[in-house]
């Protein structure tokens, strides 16, 4: 019994404000001031009142402010930062992810689904499709991608806006479709959530702080209680949201290393550096002349009160123009005695922009390679080596993986605890008891030069690149599955023939081997169905006839 009351007296000190705002501070504090930057840098707003400048400034307050201010006129900036952020986005999670049901049970290698499994897994695709194209699911892990990538954190909440709630705080009923049309899911900065797990207490707590519509700070919590129900509830309003959704919380996190680090932060900064520089180097590519001890031309007029004052006539420039330049007469003694100085002038030529072009390059180089995205720069290079190039896009692709974990671990929680919330307010649980979420992100490594696929594939053909990798870096969307169909060998065949046919490149010995493959894999059809086995033999027709000379060529 006194246990049980110690754990209630637990939980219940975890369940107030103050624990809230310690958990969400606690959590956001190591890169509170990196997710700040780099929004700030990302929205555009590199000056940052001046701590944006990296360059050297008077230690004297006045003439700081001096310095900053024409600074700030010339401040010239490039978004490096966005360039390399938006690659990895792209690269993880620009195509829309794949995600389907399967049956919770265990099924041997060799059977289907039943009947009836398949009636409630494609109800429940259907009905979840729906949701997720009008919920714009897809924008949302995006945003999530890169509060992660800006931030080390990002807590996705899954909520039912108050409008859908009755008097009481009830939610009414409907259909599964109708349940589904009710839900929302959001991507959460990192400063403003948490999801704190209390190992030596057993307990996993979710906490968001948010102004309401009347400008009222709130706090919003879930967890799981002994029943293993969930429990969603705002902390010092009455009553609570309870539901059987197999334990899992209305709340989500995400945390990878920091890709937007300091480092990408300072070399933008040399970026924006140079071209500060070079703006303020343009005012003075023109030829400069300095007249040295010279008269300009001019006449000497008299004034009223009897003095004379020198007016010099403007100096001609351009072609065939002539000047006339004179030196300046002065006293040489006390006596008086005048003469003329011996006139010169000196030229300054515009300053060589050389300079701050190759610290621009050297400083985008390096951002580069910090986010692990060397291949950007490679496909500029006038003679990079093939191998350079399959072994930079291959590190692109492995640092992808990094946060296609963590965007596969949150789109799973997505679609099975919005599927779990609605069917509980269906009073359909028990039906989706039965049923488990797949996700997976479809790696796209962006478009690729036809070299650079060329040399994959020559690497792959040599035994010098494994499957996984080669389909990866050529932006297969299901590995698994691709890997899965290599076995039969058509499918697989035909899929890099068809990525040879668009880029026009055809190793002799490559698809010599790809035909072979797909002749031989022709056998199965005797244990087809006629309306399959005619459909393969066309499409494998199509392949094999794609070039008549190019197979008499190869001798097939």
């Amino acid at each position: 019994m006194e246990d049980k009351k110690d754990k209630v007296s637990i939980l219940e000190a975890k369940l107030t404000a103050k624990a809230a705002e310690e958990a969400i501070t606690e959590a956001g504090k190591k890169r509170k001031a990196d997710f700040e930057a780099n929004k700030t840098m990302l929205e555009g707003d590199f000056w940052q009142e001046g701590s944006g400048w990296r360059g050297a400034l008077p230690l004297d307050p006045t003439g700081r402010a001096k310095a900053l201010l024409k600074i700030k006129a010339l401040f010239t900036s490039q978004n490096v930062m966005g360039e390399v952020l938006s690659r990895h986005v792209s690269g993880v999670v620009g195509k829309d992810p794949e995600w389907y049901f399967v049956p919770r049970r265990e099924l041997p290698e060799s059977e289907q689904p039943t009947d009836p499994e398949k009636a409630t897994i494609l109800e429940y695709e259907t009905a979840m499709s729906e949701w997720w194209s009008n919920q714009k699911v897809h924008k949302t892990l995006v945003k999530h991608a890169i509060n992660l990538l800006s931030g080390e954190r990002s807590v996705l909440r899954i909520f039912i806006p108050a409008v859908h709630l009755g008097e009481t705080g009830t939610i009414a009923s409907g259909t599964l479709d109708e349940q589904l049309a009710k839900i929302r899911v959001q991507a959460i900065e990192p400063d403003k959530a948490a999801v704190r797990e209390y190992v030596d207490d057993g307990l996993t707590i979710g906490y968001f702080k948010f102004v309401d519509d009347e400008d009222n700070d709130q706090i919003e919590l879930t967890y799981v209680n002994e029943a293993g129900q969930t429990i969603i509830k705002i902390i010092g309003q009455e009553g609570e949201y309870i539901a059987d959704i197999g334990g899992k919380l209305s709340m989500f996190e995400s945390q990878r290393p920091l890709f937007l680090t300091n480092q990408i932060r300072e070399q933008n900064g040399v970026i924006n550096k140079a071209h500060t520089m070079l703006s303020g180097n343009l005012d003075s590519g023109f030829l400069e002349r300095t007249f040295l001890n010279a008269q300009p031309p001019g006449k000497w007029e008299t004034l009223e009160d009897g003095t004379e004052k020198f007016i010099p006539d403007p100096i001609q420039v351009g072609a065939g123009v002539t000047n006339f330049i004179a030196g300046i007469e002065y006293e040489e003694d006390a006596d008086g005695k005048k003469r003329i100085s011996n006139p010169s002038v000196v030229f300054r030529e515009p300053i060589d922009a050389t300079t701050f072009v190759d610290s621009k390059d050297h400083a985008y180089r390096s951002i580069l390679e910090e986010a692990r995205q060397k291949h950007a720069l490679i496909a500029g290079d006038a003679n990079p080596s093939g191998e350079s190039r399959v072994q930079a896009l291959g590190d692109f692709v492995e640092s992808l993986n990094q946060t296609k974990a963590e965007i596969d671990g949150a789109g799973l929680w997505v679609i099975e605890t919005v599927a779990a919330i609605a069917s509980d307010l269906a009073n359909m649980s028990a039906k989706f008891e039965a049923l488990r979420g797949e996700f997976n992100s479809r790696l796209s490594p962006g478009p690729l030069p036809a070299s650079l696929i060329k040399e994959i594939i020559n690497q792959f053909e040599k035994g010098l690149l494994p499957r996984e990798d080669t389909m990866a870096m050529l932006g297969v969307d299901d590995v698994d599955a691709a890997i899965s169909r290599i076995d039969t060998g058509t499918e697989y065949a035909k899929e890099i023939l068809d990525i040879m046919d668009r880029v026009n490149i055809k190793p002799p010995t490559l698809v010599k081997k790809l035909f072979k493959v797909i002749q031989a894999d022709q056998d199965i059809l005797s244990d087809l169905e006629e309306t399959e086995k005619t459909a393969i033999e066309t499409e494998i027709d199509e392949i094999l006839n794609r070039s008549t000379q190019e197979r008499d060529f190869f001798n097939i």
